[in-house]
């Protein structure tokens, strides 16, 4: 059994074993090409979470709980210069559609559902898979496997997850720190 499927084993265990807490949490184990080592301007966030969260395009209020990961995506990187425009799709396949009138993002991160499970009287554990892609070479810059638990503000958990390892990754500056 290779690395990265004994330590996605053990950490469903341990969030299983977990299961009794009530704030959302991740586990994220990612790669980051050696060879890029640039900060690109300007990303585009496709995300698609599994069920029918395209509504979440429409301007839903702002206790869509969606537009908490889109708030702090977007905020995060744009407080370090970063442009973004975050959009969602249906189902499990995030598509890549970049608006009429928005400038070409350098970068496209993909982030969508691999698999939930749902359990009576547990929290809900998901896999999600996301892709940072460099938009003049096409190629694949940085790759994560998140594994997480739902609870109190977890898209808004996930997003914060995301960018403070795309940070540690060295794929983001430090001033996009999420706060």
């Amino acid at each position: 059994m290779n690395m990265k499927a004994l330590f996605s084993i053990a950490t469903l265990l341990l969030m299983v074993l977990l299961g009794g807490c009530k704030q959302a949490s991740t586990n994220i184990y990612s790669v980051k090409s050696d060879n890029y080592d640039h900060t690109p301007q300007s990303i585009f966030v496709g995300a698609a979470f599994g069920d029918t969260r395209a509504k979440a395009n429409s301007g839903e209020p702002a206790s869509n709980p969606l537009m908490a990961f889109r708030t702090r995506i977007s905020s995060s990187l744009e407080a370090c210069g970063i442009r973004t425009n975050v959009e969602f799709s249906e189902g499990n396949t995030a598509t890549v559609t970049v608006p009429p009138g928005a400038r070409d993002p350098e970068a496209i991160l993909l982030i969508r559902l691999v698999s939930q499970t749902v359990s009576v009287g547990a929290p809900v554990v998901g896999a999600y898979h996301a892709e940072m892609i460099d938009r003049s070479s096409k190629k694949a810059i940085w790759q994560a496997d998140i594994t997480t638990i739902s609870g109190h503000n977890f898209y808004d958990i996930l997003a914060k997850s995301l960018i403070d390892r795309m940070i540690s990754d060295k794929i983001l500056p430090t001033s996009c720190a999420a706060s």
